[in-house]
């Protein structure tokens, strides 16, 4: 099984100048405040364990010191929402938050934690609780404005043969939030096997992601799989991971075409004209008749013919029939 892999990583993260500034910015302040605000002997510390939290996945693990301060969780505003831990109320340096105050969940947005003694903060994280996975929107797939005869939005056709037409399928959908989205490309026998796969880190809006198949890839159908996962973690599958298609989200379908042919009619008697009918992008094919049921091998495959030769092979120039 041919196989073929692929990282790459694009936009998603704030402007560098604007990280570098956010920090410095903190640092200056909790540098400068600590002395002032804390007790004597105690360093301030405030560490979040990331900017982006689920509570359907996990505790957020939230580092605070001195231990007699309580840490407060606030609209971005400053408004208190309430006590992650009370104020001198004994705790340990590390609190394990299960994104529940007073034994209610905080709703999903955008909040500060901070580390407060008395009246003062001395030290804040900004925090976005995020229970809701990402979706990818009117995802559908192309081959470059090229639709071959049976092609939707969900369904295209390629023919990775070199010529610039229709040799990548391009899978576009669009993004709500920024989110890591993972293209997989699968062959299914009894379960899907995966024969490529691309990750990219996506920003919010209108997105795409290409698969281009090698020039020796066996002609067949092709189902894709994709996976998309927040900051917070939250993941969602299109595709189906089993024969029970209906369970799952829909993704689209990639079918690689190479020459597909047959007969208008299941048999013909003698003396009569057999007519073929031919679909493919090739400019030029070698057509020879085989007669089935003589030979001495076992076809296994429906894609396989084992056969007896009936004349000889004939190239057919295929623009010069089109």
């Amino acid at each position: 099984m041919d196989t073929a892999e692929g990282t790459d990583h694009q936009g998603g993260c704030n402007p560098p100048g604007s990280v570098r500034f956010s920090a410095v910015r903190r640092l200056l302040f909790l540098v400068v405040a600590a002395p002032t605000f804390a007790p004597a002997g105690h360093a301030v510390i405030l560490q979040v364990g990331g900017s982006a939290f689920s509570p359907a996945l996990s505790t957020l693990a939230i580092h605070a010191a001195p231990q007699s301060g309580g840490v407060e969780l606030t609209t971005p505003g400053g408004r208190r929402i309430g006590w992650i831990s009370h104020p001198g109320a004994p705790r340990p340096d590390s609190i394990e938050w299960d994104g529940r105050l007073e034994g209610r969940p905080v709703p999903d947005g955008r909040y500060l934690v901070r580390l407060r003694i008395g009246d003062r903060t001395i030290a804040s994280s900004p925090l976005t609780i995020d229970r809701q996975a990402p979706r990818l929107e009117y995802l559908r797939v192309g081959n470059g404005n090229h639709p071959f005869a049976g092609d939707s939005p969900m369904l295209t056709t390629v023919t990775p043969n070199g010529d610039g037409v229709r040799d990548s399928a391009i899978v576009r959908f669009r993004l709500a939030e920024s989110a890591t989205v993972t293209l997989e490309v699968t062959r299914t026998v009894t379960s899907p096997r995966t024969i490529f796969t691309v990750t990219k880190e996506l920003s919010a809006g209108s997105q795409s992601l290409t698969w281009t198949p090698p020039l020796n890839l066996r002609p067949r159908t092709y189902l894709l799989r994709l996976t998309v996962v927040d900051a917070a973690g939250n993941d969602r599958l299109y595709g189906a991971e089993t024969a029970f298609v209906s369970r799952y989200l829909r993704a689209p379908v990639v079918r690689v075409r190479g020459i597909d042919a047959g007969f208008l009619r299941p048999n013909y008697a003698p003396g009569q004209v057999g007519a073929l009918r031919i679909a493919t992008d090739a400019s030029e094919l070698t057509l020879q008749v085989f007669k089935a049921g003589p030979e001495e091998l076992v076809t296994y495959a429906d894609d396989q013919l084992h056969g007896v030769a009936v004349g000889g092979p004939e190239s057919i120039c295929w623009s010069a029939q089109s």
